[in-house]
């Protein structure tokens, strides 16, 4: 993948669905840094969190309650 590519909120919401379970955000960070899945290496996590906030506005996904509060937990709503 080259330099500063970004992942699309397609791309997000398949790695979310890969394995199907609740998911903070540095695991779907580190499924789209996966060289089979979309190699996206220099992806930051702070940017992971603006997409899904950005999803979370438009009701594709859902923040879930988490007892570890610095991690944040997704689920896409279905």
């Amino acid at each position: 993948m080259k330099i500063g590519a970004r992942p699309t909120d397609e791309q997000i919401l398949t790695a979310m669905r890969r394995w199907r379970q609740v998911n903070p955000t540095y695991v779907i960070r580190n499924i789209l840094a996966e060289r089979d899945f979309g190699g996206f290496d220099d992806l930051n996590t702070s940017h992971v969190l603006y997409r899904l906030k950005k999803l979370e506005r438009a009701g594709t996904v859902r923040q879930v309650k988490s007892y570890y509060r610095p991690h944040l937990y997704w689920e896409v709503v279905e």
